[in-house]
């Protein structure tokens, strides 16, 4: 009210009617009623207070005033017609069977039985309906959403395929890097063991050499070498 709303202050009025009717103090909830009633109409509310007229009918009903019950619920379910609203057609076929029914106008009362009846069933085929294709709908959106998950599930797998395919080039890679080294350690240890045996060899072949020459003239010992035997001569 304060911010200008009259359609959410008739509906709040609304629902305090109804919040006493259930405790039933009809006399307040009847009041609360009228106050969102005037409201609605003021204001052109869309379902012209269809569900109020039948609650303040179902009021009178509670309190045994059933010609008043008759003429509030006969109202309502009447705008219920107008404007559409199957549940306010339901509410208001209730109320004017229970109330036709306590008045022991039993035509009357078989009537608003057999019309609750049928709108009843063709509001809970209605909710069936949009239960089923509530299903339809979760069916289709749990199959869209295991395709997309599929197919997050084979990027993924393609990605870690790729990324074990580049660890196990990268493996063979290190494997042979490792294996080169080793080899070329190997190499280099044989290029040193055979330097340092040929430097052996020459330091024998030179202190060899140096013996001979100790021992023997140059000459005869240049032919030993060469020849592995001397001529006899003198010297």
């Amino acid at each position: 009210r304060e911010y200008g709303y009259p359609d959410v202050e008739a509906n709040c009025l609304a629902f305090i009617g109804e919040t006493f009717q259930k405790r039933k103090e009809y006399a307040k909830a009847r009041d609360y009623f009228q106050q969102s009633l005037k409201i609605k109409e003021k204001n052109n509310g869309r379902d012209k207070g269809g569900w109020i007229t039948v609650k303040i009918g179902e009021g009178w009903l509670a309190t045994q005033d059933y010609q008043k019950a008759l003429i509030y619920c006969s109202k309502g379910y009447e705008i219920g017609i107008t404007n559409k609203r199957m549940e306010t057609q339901r509410l208001g076929c209730s109320c004017l069977y229970k109330a036709y029914k306590a008045l022991r106008k039993n035509g009357e009362a078989l009537r608003y039985y057999e019309l609750f009846s049928a709108i009843n069933d063709s509001l809970n085929f209605s909710e069936t309906a949009i239960a089923i294709q509530q299903i339809e709908w979760d069916k289709i959106a749990l199959a869209d959403s295991l395709e997309q998950l599929e197919r997050v599930k084979a990027i993924q797998l393609t990605h870690e395929r790729q990324v074990q395919k580049k660890n196990q080039i990268r493996n063979i890679l290190i494997g042979f890097g490792f294996l080169v080294i080793i080899v070329a350690i190997g190499l280099w240890s044989r290029l040193r063991h055979i330097r340092r045996s040929r430097t052996a060899i020459k330091l024998e072949k030179d202190r060899s050499d140096k013996l001979l020459l100790n021992i023997l003239p140059a000459e005869i010992a240049e032919e030993l070498k060469l020849k592995g035997s001397a001529d006899a001569r003198n010297y």
